[in-house]
């Protein structure tokens, strides 16, 4: 076995051997003198040419790019030490500097445990609402609640809830968005937020477009706050007092940020970049971003899961949303895109003062209206009141300093401050008034039933009607002047303002059920109102849950109810009576909760990843798929009740709570042909063969079509390289005169390189057509 592995090294070695001559012969002669292709290209013409190219060299371990007009340098993002030696170190007459950054991930929203020195109160309910707290949509799938939490960045001036649109528009981990109109609650689900906690809702986003060659600027959405939900504009939940953000500004590399987040509480960080360009990830798809803030950081410590959404400022101004990063390194969308792109005000509102109107019975408020009303200072508000037939208006009361006159219907009022005015109306003279009313089991026809005003001396008709199975009794109240106080039928002569009341009785051998429900729910049979049966009748009640609540119990009458804490029962009918069903909050605590992540290079399709609640014993089938030049490793975490720990698909048997991952491994055959046979990429020979390329392979358009054939051809000739060891001593004696052609031309002149390069042009020549003459070799066989 180990022979018939050292002929095909051997066969593998020449094929290798003349590529790798040839791209060192026709590199080594400098293009037209000059290692800058593009002379007089600018910085960010330079930079923007490079990220094209990049693209293609570099592969999937490329996270990003930015530029340092100080430095006049070009900074690329790699992932890992393997895609850093594929990026050049110059490019068009600029240095070229590589920063490993990780994979660059939104900020999971399943998120990890808060660190220990933050505040319970970020996990809590906080009214009223400020940033730096819990948040999430309220998201159901399958019956089950998706568990996630990011942070709310503020309230802004205009009244909305502000956050990224990966932790209040979109399904978690997805790049599916949600439907305008989705519940938002605070706290997120996560720590315990439920229908019950509900603060608004969806109401618009930047969309986020996950396509190739797609830019995206921020990742950002709003929400309409409810109305009965207290806020406090620009406020941020501090660690030692809270403090305020007020308009917004832009930064500049070396400016110290601050933020106020979920997980990690209030934290600062300098700005490294303020003009990258990242991929980002979402689950197993990308987005990419442009003109983006990076701020350094080391193990997490400016923002880690479930910080995603916290509102990022500097001395009091808004500079943007965290929503993305690694270990080392925090993503920013800027202030500028995100105000742009939503239509926010993050400037508090000067100058503005409220108008609180209202009116007495009789008439009304038509200009401005009624309610509540903000005005500029000093601004002149017109006022008019309306009253109803019969009525006059009398004045205005309340905060009348500034009317211009309180006896007149239509006038102006003058805001200097907050201000509550009332307009008054009373009867006009010789008008009196009648309110009509009655009592369960009928209603007045005639003339109605409230308040109407007649001339003195008029005779108006009282018509009661009877609800089945009631009888009309008698007319009570002001009944001086009424002909018959015990017909259904008859008049009332207004000498005055009088009140009076039509009542009802239940006919003999029957019974009323008053049905009613508190917060939570309904009652759907028999419904709710009253309903009249005979006497012993068996009826069936149902009562229905909202969302977020469970039925509690039957409360009230509730002598012959069958089962006072059934949602559904009967009760017998033996008299009149009333009862409510009573709900309450649901909170469930799952019998277990999954949580299931990946490791770089995959995901888990199937449930898919998150957290999630499951019913103790559930068997759940898993699915995890790996992304490309890489493959899937094993299952690890509490795999006990997995069924096959190596295996991409199976399943696990929830018997307690669990936390897995699925992790995956790069595929052998990213290595190219050098590195597989030094078995390291920091091997003293690959340094030159590297060295080689950036001053001379990738200067002129030959050579950079030669590094790209390899980069192609590489990967399964170093595959073949890694699963046969034995054959690395026959590779790297031919990559020998490869190395010595590199070193030579690195410590030579111009002259002394066109010399070498005629030379070994020669040796090339008779060494192919040697190799084409030889029986056997098929460069099929690479």
């Amino acid at each position: 076995m180990g022979w018939e592995v050292m002929k095909s090294g051997r066969k593998l070695l020449l094929p290798v051997t003349l590529i790798l001559l040839g791209v060192l012969v026709l590199s080594s002669l400098p293009a037209s003198g000059s290692q800058n292709p593009k002379p007089g290209m600018s910085l960010l013409e330079a930079r923007k040419d490079l990220e094209q190219d990049l693209w293609c060299l570099a592969g999937p371990g490329l996270a990003g790019i930015a530029h340092s007009g100080v430095e006049r340098e070009i900074i690329v993002f790699v992932e890992d030490e393997q895609a850093r030696q594929e990026v050049p170190a110059s490019f068009a007459g600029y240095t070229v500097r590589t920063e490993i950054t990780g994979r660059i991930g939104a900020l999971s929203t399943p998120v990890a445990e808060p660190v220990a020195e933050v505040s319970e109160d970020r996990q809590g309910e906080v009214r009223p609402l400020v940033g730096g707290t819990s948040l999430s949509a309220y998201v159901r799938e399958g019956g089950l609640t998706y568990a996630y939490a990011g942070t709310m960045g503020m309230v802004t001036y205009d009244g909305k809830i502000l956050s990224n649109a990966h932790v209040i528009a979109m399904v978690p981990r997805t790049d599916t968005f949600l439907d305008t109109g989705a519940p938002i609650v605070q706290p997120g689900t996560r720590d315990g937020g439920r229908l019950a906690q509900r603060v608004g809702e969806l109401e618009d986003y930047i969309p986020i477009d996950f396509g190739n060659g797609a830019r995206n600027y921020a990742d950002a959405a709003i929400g309409s706050i409810d109305g009965d939900i207290t806020i406090s504009a620009g406020e941020q939940l501090g660690d030692g007092g809270n403090y305020w953000i007020q308009g917004w500004t832009e930064v500049s590399k070396g400016d110290i940020v601050r933020k106020s987040g979920r997980t990690t509480g209030v934290t600062t960080g300098e700005v490294i970049h303020a003009n990258a360009s990242v991929l980002v990830w979402y689950g197993d798809e990308s987005a990419y971003f442009v003109d983006q803030i990076v701020v350094t950081q080391e193990n997490w410590s400016f923002a880690e899961a479930g910080d995603s959404g916290s509102a990022v400022d500097k001395d009091g101004e808004f500079v943007g949303l965290v929503f993305a990063g690694s270990e080392t390194h925090a993503v920013i969308s800027k202030a500028e895109h995100i105000i742009d792109g939503l239509g926010i005000s993050v400037e508090p509102v000067e100058e503005v003062c409220y108008l609180t109107v209202s009116s007495t019975a009789g008439g009304s408020v038509t200009d401005p209206g009624e309610g509540v009303f903000p005005c500029d200072v000093g601004a002149v508000v017109t006022l008019v009141a309306r009253p109803d037939e019969g009525y006059q208006f009398v004045r205005w009361t309340g905060d009348v300093a500034t009317i211009a006159d309180v006896e007149a219907a239509q006038t102006t009022i003058t805001m200097e401050g907050n201000y509550s005015i009332t307009a008054n109306f009373e009867l006009m003279p010789a008008m009196y008034s009648l309110a009509v009313s009655s009592t369960v089991g009928g209603s007045v026809t005639k003339p109605g039933e409230g308040t109407f005003v007649y001339p003195v001396g008029t005779v108006v008709t009282l018509v009661a009607d009877t609800e089945t199975g009631y009888r009309f009794v008698n007319w009570t109240g002001d009944v001086g002047t009424i002909a018959d106080v015990e017909a259904a039928g008859t008049t009332i002569a207004m000498n005055g303002s009088y009140s009076v009341t039509a009542n009802f009785e239940l006919i003999q051998g029957l019974y009323s059920l008053t049905v009613s429900s508190g917060a939570g729910g309904s009652v759907v049979e028999p419904g709710e109102g009253i309903f009249v049966r005979t006497a012993g009748t068996v009826l069936t009640i149902v009562a229905q849950p909202e969302e977020g609540y469970q039925f509690r119990k039957w409360i009230g009458d509730v002598d012959t109810v069958a089962d006072i804490n059934a949602s559904q029962t009967t009760i017998t009918m033996h008299d009149s009576y009333s009862i409510t069903a009573s709900f309450a909050s649901w909170y469930p605590e799952p019998a277990a909760v999954l949580t299931i992540s990946s490791t770089e290079g995959g995901s888990v399709t199937t449930p898919g990843e998150g957290t999630f609640l499951v019913t103790l014993g559930t068997t759940v089938a898993l699915a995890a798929e790996a992304e490309s030049g890489y493959r899937f490793a094993n299952w690890s975490g509490d795999v006990g009740t997995i069924a096959d720990v190596d295996t991409p698909s199976t399943n696990i048997v929830t018997d307690s709570s669990y936390s897995i991952v699925a992790g995956f491994e790069r595929v052998p055959s990213r290595c190219c042909t050098a590195t597989a046979a030094y078995g390291t990429p920091v091997a003293q020979e690959l340094g030159i063969l590297r060295q080689f390329r950036d001053e001379y392979l990738l200067t002129n358009p030959v050579g950079q079509a030669l590094a790209a054939l390899y980069y192609k051809i590489s990967p399964p000739v170093a595959e073949f390289i890694t699963t046969h060891p034995d054959v690395k001593p026959v590779v790297r004696a031919g990559l020998l005169p490869a190395v010595a052609m590199s070193t030579l031309v690195l410590n030579t002149t111009l002259a002394d390189n066109v010399a070498l390069g005629g030379l070994w042009a020669l040796a090339l020549a008779a060494l192919t057509a040697w190799a084409i003459g030889r029986r056997g070799w098929r460069t099929g066989r690479i």
